[in-house]
């Protein structure tokens, strides 16, 4: 498998902090290719040894993020739409028409899009305000707060922008993670 097929294979995981069990295994899976020596520690940590030829070399560590930022359900409106809160280092002004993909209580991911008011229905001081994360909602086109947890959507389940991989010109790709 070429690098660039496990980068994409990585981005297009849902791995929000605090919900990056998936990752982690997803990552074991990769380094067991290589060696025998690989776990998952009671803080999701993935571990590996790689043992060396030569017992005098120098011992490295290397070692990345497996989570994204994302958000969580911290509330869900009457109406059915879902109000969020950061998990992590949330651009605010990006977010409105971001597409989401929200967790159900069993890891199944729903899409969904935070919500933008119309340009011309939005008042000349609101137009280039910033909106805290706090004061959005989610939109997954349900009509009522009944019909959010009848998909098992509850309060603290984990949203994560919604996982992309795009090429770019020459070797670049983009996504969110």
């Amino acid at each position: 498998m070429e690098l660039i097929d496990i980068l994409q294979d990585f981005m297009l995981t849902e791995a929000v902090s605090g919900y990056e069990k998936k990752m982690a295994y997803k990552m074991k899976g990769y380094l067991e290719e290589f060696t025998d020596q690989v776990e998952i520690d009671k803080a999701g940590n993935v571990i590996s040894t790689f043992a060396g030829t030569d017992p005098s070399s120098p011992s490295i560590m290397i070692f990345a993020h497996l989570d994204q930022l994302g958000f969580i359900v911290r509330k869900i409106e009457g109406n059915g739409l879902i109000q969020i809160d950061r998990l992590g280092g949330i651009p605010e002004k990006v977010l409105p028409a971001t597409k989401v993909s929200v967790s159900t209580i069993d890891g199944e991911y729903i899409p969904g899009v935070i919500g933008n008011k119309a340009h011309h229905t939005t008042s000349a001081e609101e137009k280039y305000k910033v909106d805290l994360v706090t004061s959005l909602f989610v939109d997954i086109g349900a009509s009522s707060r009944q019909e959010v947890l009848e998909a098992g959507i509850h309060v603290g389940c984990p949203v994560c922008y919604t996982p992309s991989f795009t090429r770019l010109m020459g070797t670049m790709v983009s996504g969110p993670s």
